[in-house]
């Protein structure tokens, strides 16, 4: 296996993982994009993240993370405010309703997480993992 094989497999592993995304997210009421921006504020220990912060994460442009926290901000998940160190910096934190939903769907995927694992034994879960980190390290220094 190739370099471009295994980002195939992966890039497959991904479409697969999205389409769970979307069907665990029953209700609809928001986007792939803002759900997952949704779970990556509230992963974060403080629930706090900065615009800046949020863009290198999904590798978007400011103006496509700011167009989506809008869009959550309007349906009531995230409350925008200017941090108290600059006052150009926007802190978005999820509201109760945001964390509430945000746990629901955890729950959901810690299910699936469980269920995925039940068909590999530790080992090679840990093995998977160990190659995984060296490949990433080896791109990472070439």
């Amino acid at each position: 296996m190739d370099a471009l094989s295994l980002a195939e497999y992966l890039g497959k592993m991904k479409s697969l993982v999205n389409k769970k995304f979307e069907s665990s997210n029953a209700n609809k009421e928001m986007s792939l994009a803002e759900l997952r921006l949704l779970l990556q504020i509230y992963r974060e220990p403080s629930l706090e993240m900065q615009t800046q912060s949020l863009a290198n994460i999904n590798t978007v442009t400011i103006a496509a993370i700011m167009h989506k926290l809008k869009l959550l901000e309007d349906k009531g998940y995230v409350v925008k405010k200017n941090s108290l160190v600059d006052q150009r910096i926007k802190i978005y934190t999820l509201t109760p309703k945001a964390i509430e939903f945000a746990e629901g769907f955890k729950r959901k995927i810690d299910l699936y997480n469980e269920r995925l694992l039940e068909s590999f034994q530790a080992s090679e879960v840990e093995a998977l993992e160990a190659i995984l980190k060296k490949i990433i390290l080896f791109m990472e220094e070439n």
